[in-house]
């Protein structure tokens, strides 16, 4: 089986008689483009179908049921100083250096793109990242050292970030450094 965009492989994730998860490869030809996505199989191929690809569409791995309509966000898969999954009831420290999960990031294999470079605001501090898979892109995230500003209950706050990546460049704005925002909710120790 093989799935191809224009002339580029398709990476298989999973293939089963009535599913394929792949990742598209990246297709160079602006913000917004339409190659042909074609399946082979068996020496048959499919008729080619266009549809839009866009040149990014990164996102944060959430918490499924988690999204709040009151702050409009969703709790993020966060990992702890000491590798224990982030939660209410199993916060992080303040000042601790959590990782978060982005997809739609990740390295790019020809090395024709810049690598990521990503950037925090509001106290939150990068420490680093690292593709563990073709796919995903692991970010460190220094908690802020004070819980002033925090929605608190008990010992437990509610923590929201918001990373830059300062390479994407808008397709709104060409030529123009914009900053694609991915922003997500932890939970810190008070």
């Amino acid at each position: 089986m093989k799935v191809s965009f224009g002339s580029l492989a398709a990476p298989l994730l999973y293939v089963s008689p009535n599913q394929i998860n792949l990742a598209v490869p990246l297709v160079d030809e602006g913000p917004v483009s339409f190659p042909a996505m074609q399946v082979a199989f068996n020496g048959v191929s499919s008729p080619p179908l266009a549809f839009p690809v866009t040149s990014a569409n990164p996102s944060l791995f959430v918490v499924p049921g988690s999204f709040s309509l009151i702050a409009e966000q969703s709790a993020t898969v966060a990992l702890n100083a000491d590798g224990s999954q982030n939660s209410p009831t199993n916060p992080a420290q303040l000042g601790s250096v959590i990782s978060i999960f982005v997809n739609g990031l990740a390295m790019d294999p020809d090395n024709s793109f810049p690598a990521p470079d990503l950037y925090a605001d509001g106290g939150w501090s990068v420490t680093g990242s690292s593709q563990i898979n073709p796919f995903v892109l692991q970010v460190g995230l220094q908690v802020p050292s004070t819980s002033a500003n925090l929605p608190c209950q008990s010992n437990v706050c509610s923590a929201i970030f918001q990373i830059y990546e300062l390479n994407y460049i808008s397709p709104f704005q060409p030529g123009s450094v914009s900053g694609l925002r991915l922003a997500g909710e932890v939970y810190v120790t008070q």
